[in-house]
């Protein structure tokens, strides 16, 4: 087997999979962020109303808040947080994972394009984590059908 050294083997497929699969993380997080929300604002509406004093300087006057002014910005900026580590981290592994389907068929095309113009010898090979290993055992198989025929 063989080690790819570039990972950008067909940018055009590469970036829309990577666009396409990043787009659905972010309509995701935003959708659960919106889901977690909504939930927190319903349990603080079912809930008694518990009201805190706070200040924001000393000796100012006290200031009535209920729990959900207080929790409100941890839920948002857990939300912010969490989704952009989610983001960053899923952008990190489609533009890993998005090799292991590019090259195949990339070398597909290329193995292709050698049959049809008469080049048999040569059998299609991927690496061994790639995906559609079986789609190369069966061009390989119809290759050695097509020598034998010829």
């Amino acid at each position: 087997m063989f080690k790819r050294k570039q990972y950008i083997v067909d940018k055009d497929f590469q970036s829309r999979f990577i666009a396409r699969v990043l787009l659905f993380i972010i309509c995701s997080v935003i959708l659960s962020g919106i889901v977690s929300y909504v939930i927190a604002v319903q349990i603080e509406k079912s809930s008694r109303v518990q009201l805190y004093g706070a200040t924001n300087e000393f000796n100012d006057d006290i200031e009535t808040v209920t729990r959900m002014d207080v929790v409100r910005p941890i839920i948002i900026k857990s939300a912010v947080i969490g989704g952009l580590i989610s983001i960053l981290v899923a952008g990190l592994a489609m533009y890993f994972y998005s090799n292991r389907l590019a090259g195949p068929v990339y070398h597909l095309n290329n193995h292709l394009r050698k049959i049809i113009d008469g080049n048999y010898g040569e059998p299609l090979v991927f690496r061994k984590k790639d995906e559609f290993s079986g789609l190369a055992d069966t061009i390989n198989e119809l290759q050695e059908k097509i020598k034998k025929n010829l």
